[in-house]
C-alpha cells in the first residue's frame, strides 16, 4: 500500500512544521527583550529612558507576533490537515 494520504497532505504538513519551528523561535524573543528591559531598568538613569520605552514596546510587538504565528498554526492544522484527513478517513471507513 502506498502512502497516498501522506503525499496528499505533504504541503500542509510542511507548512505546519515550518510554522511550528517559527513558533518555537519566536517564543524566545519576548524573554530576550524582557531580559534586556530588566537589565536596562536595573541601571539608574536620569531623564527619559527612550531605549527602555522601545524595549517595552518591543515586548508587545513580540507577543503580538507570537500570537499571530500561533493562530496561523492552529488554522493550518485545523483547516488544512485535521478536517480534510478526518473526512477522508471517515469516507474510507463507511
Amino acid at each position: 500500500m502506498k502512502p497516498v494520504l501522506a503525499k496528499s497532505y505533504a504541503g500542509a504538513l510542511a507548512t505546519e512544521w515550518a510554522l511550528t519551528i517559527l513558533k518555537s523561535t519566536v517564543s524566545l524573543a519576548p524573554r530576550f527583550v524582557i531580559f534586556h528591559l530588566l537589565d536596562r531598568l536595573a541601571t539608574p538613569s536620569h531623564g527619559v529612558d527612550v531605549q527602555g520605552l522601545y524595549l517595552a514596546l518591543s515586548v508587545g510587538i513580540c507577543k503580538a507576533f507570537e500570537l499571530w504565528v500561533d493562530s496561523m498554526l492552529r488554522w493550518v492544522t485545523e483547516s488544512k490537515l485535521r478536517i480534510p484527513i478526518l473526512a477522508t478517513l471517515s469516507a474510507l471507513v463507511h
